[in-house]
């Protein structure tokens, strides 16, 4: 902690989270009393306002929320999530307990700015000026007890379009709920795999490139089941780190924070191969 301080050239954090909190992380954290210990610091005036990044279940989150006097939780809210992993109930429990909400993966790591071409077409239709992007900003800053939503940017152009996503911000009315939702029902029944290419699975004992074969999985969902968009994407990848080396040994399963089952997808590719 006084290294950070001092890596930073500041006395105290505004915010300050124990990062990545999920069921096999969080006994370390209470093991090695990571809460009282920066709780302390709280107190002292070296933290303003202390919190957790959030990426277990329900259950463990209403947990951890009794387990301290939090002020803050990073959880990951987007329209696909909302039920998928349980978000809406997540974010219910922080806005119970009183705690405002930091949004990380708005836009699921790239993949709701693409969508397939039906669900793209369903909001390029309703706003032809808008990017897929800004519908998943503003879907998720739209709810009332969101603090600040996380945005990873890679070109100006991304950083244009976000901030005039925001500014000036209008919360998504119910007329552009309603065409989301629908576009939503599209893109979900393309059987995606809900990979962020965070790459928290990687490196994978055999060699496998995880995420890129998802990738390839997805493409080949997208482009409406055309074989040979898998065959191409998995025939571009070196031999070594395709799907078929997989030898289901389930190390990449607890670190994934989507919770995909990973050794049913590969052997999934490899099936429909």
């Amino acid at each position: 902690f006084n290294e950070q301080l001092a890596n930073c050239r500041t006395d105290y954090f505004d915010f300050y989270l124990v990062h990545s909190v999920h069921e096999s992380s969080w006994s370390n954290y209470v093991k090695y009393h990571a809460y009282d210990q920066l709780n302390e610091l709280r107190k002292a005036g070296k933290i303003k306002r202390l919190g957790f990044s959030f990426h277990g279940s329900a259950e463990q989150l209403a947990e951890i929320l009794a387990a301290g006097d939090w002020d803050f939780v990073q959880l990951q809210l987007n329209y696909f999530d909302w039920d998928y992993q349980q978000s809406r109930k997540k974010y219910e429990l922080c806005a119970a307990a009183g705690l405002q909400v930091i949004v990380m993966e708005p836009v699921r790591g790239g993949m709701l700015n693409t969508l397939c071409p039906e669900a793209a077409s369903l909001l390029h239709q309703a706003a032809p000026e808008k990017s897929l992007a800004s519908w998943a900003i503003r879907w998720v800053a739209s709810l009332p007890n969101v603090l600040c939503v996380l945005s990873g940017m890679t070109t100006l152009e991304q950083v244009q379009d976000n901030v005039a996503s925001m500014d000036p911000f209008i919360p998504l009315s119910t007329t552009e709920q309603d065409t989301l939702a629908r576009a939503l029902d599209v893109f979900e029944a393309q059987k995606l795999a809900p990979c962020t290419a965070c790459k928290y699975c990687m490196p994978c004992p055999a060699g496998v490139n995880i995420p890129g074969m998802l990738h390839a999985w997805n493409e080949y969902r997208l482009c409406g089941d055309r074989l040979a968009t898998l065959k191409e994407e998995y025939e571009d990848a070196p031999a070594a780190t395709r799907a078929e080396h997989c030898i289901k040994c389930g190390a990449c399963l607890p670190k994934c924070p989507q919770h995909i089952d990973i050794r049913s997808m590969m052997s999934t590719i490899c099936d429909t191969l």
